[in-house]
């Protein structure tokens, strides 16, 4: 039975063995200045870090802060052992800059940042997944390769957008009893970083609450961060509903076959508490070209 405790307790240990350099090792300065994403606008499609197409018209990066408040980060070495986790949150004063110490060898980190909490499973080096919460928010994550050798490394690292986003202009009158505004659609779960591995599309539900401030107002704007799948899209019908101050449903719509990119909004615009014309079909919807230059229309 002493035995059995033993090599049970050898073996627990080794699954989440974390690996530690020997006091003998000399350490070298790893410093990693994190931004959010670099866009550039190439004709009628825009990639991050990249150059295809039509010539860039523009080119920006944007500070971590700018769109992020949660930061994670994970280092590996070469034999797939963790040395290094931490987090970060925007009201740290060195948010978006990453400085450790590691011993010669080649290393790889994983970082993810986002505007909600994600929990980061850790299982092992090739099983590194993200489960965002209830609520999806705005997620950035890069993987990148280090050799440190007997000098200090100080580089650039700009993280990829991994969502894309629904953004519903609603151009009728909130009425006075309104209470919120909901979005519901299909929108990916987990998100392995080191593998291939898809998404595994669920419902999820975006909530926007309506103030005694937004009655009577016309173009409300609700939004819902969508993870599409591993390929960069994602289909799914959208219901956009209101909800009064008792909690009674007002109206619900659904738009069919909505599509959702990677990167991109997918703007949808149209009228909800009132009928439209006899001759207006669907919900009208373009994909804005704050994150992508493709637009595509659905009316409603």
């Amino acid at each position: 039975m002493l035995l059995a405790i033993s090599v049970a307790t050898v073996s627990c240990s080794k699954q989440n063995e974390t690996a530690t350099p020997e006091k003998s090792d000399k350490l070298y300065d790893v410093n990693l200045s994190v931004s959010t994403f670099s866009t550039e606008i190439v004709g009628l499609t825009s990639s991050v870090g990249t150059t295809s197409g039509a010539v860039s018209a523009t080119n920006t990066t944007n500070a971590a802060g700018d769109d992020i408040s949660n930061i994670e980060y994970v280092i590996y070495n070469s034999s797939g052992l963790m040395v290094k986790n931490a987090t970060q949150i925007k009201s740290l004063a060195t948010f978006g800059t990453i400085n450790e110490q590691l011993p010669t060898g080649n290393y790889r980190i994983f970082i993810v940042g986002s505007t909600e909490f994600i929990s980061m499973i850790k299982d092992n080096y090739s099983q590194i997944a993200l489960y965002p919460s209830s609520k999806v928010g705005d997620i950035f994550i890069k993987s990148i390769d280090l050799k440190v050798a007997a000098e200090t490394i100080s580089q650039s690292v700009i993280l990829d957008r991994i969502v894309g986003k629904i953004e519903v202009q609603i151009t009728d009158a909130i009425p006075t009893n309104t209470a919120k505004i909901t979005i519901s659609s299909s929108s990916g779960t987990v998100v392995y970083l080191n593998n291939n591995t898809d998404r595994y599309p669920q419902a999820k539900t975006a909530e926007s609450t309506i103030t005694s401030a937004d009655y009577g107002k016309t173009n409300f704007i609700a939004s819902s961060f969508i993870i599409p799948s591993i390929s960069g899209s994602l289909i799914s019908d959208v219901s956009i509903r209101a909800y009064n101050t008792t909690g009674g449903l007002m109206v619900d719509k659904i738009v069919k076959d909505v599509k959702v990119e990677t990167n991109k909004k997918t703007v949808m615009t149209g009228k909800l508490f009132t009928t439209p014309a006899a001759t207006t079909t669907g919900f009208s919807i373009g994909l804005n070209s704050d994150w992508n230059t493709t637009t595509n229309n659905v009316n409603f």
